[in-house]
């Protein structure tokens, strides 16, 4: 059997964005695990180079909570371009197991 959850990840413009996410996903069931990590980023937005402190949240979910969780971060989200990026990954078996068991309902 193949253990594997879905990872998100997603920068916000500080601690309360990210965080207000992070509990919306976990209240909802759409999220077993949030974390939020502060980053320094740099990118070009309008033709300027921006230099900027965010947070990334990074989100533990299963497949099939993919689809809603990344709906609900784009409706909360304060970015008009949020990046919000996915894929899977292995897990062993007793993280797996506490995954699926916080999000069945």
């Amino acid at each position: 059997m193949t253990r594997k959850i879905t990872m998100i990840y997603c920068p916000f413009p500080d601690k309360d964005a990210a965080t207000h996410a992070a509990q919306n996903l976990i209240q909802q069931k759409l999220a077993a695990c949030c974390q939020c990590h502060p980053v320094t980023s740099q990118f070009y937005w309008n033709n300027i180079l921006e230099n900027t402190e965010e947070v990334v949240l990074v989100v533990k979910t299963l497949k099939s909570k993919l689809k809603k969780a990344i709906k609900e971060i784009r409706k909360i989200h304060p970015y008009e371009l949020p990046c919000i990026a996915s894929w899977q990954i292995q897990i062993n078996k007793p993280y797996y197991d506490w995954v699926k068991q916080t999000l069945s309902e």
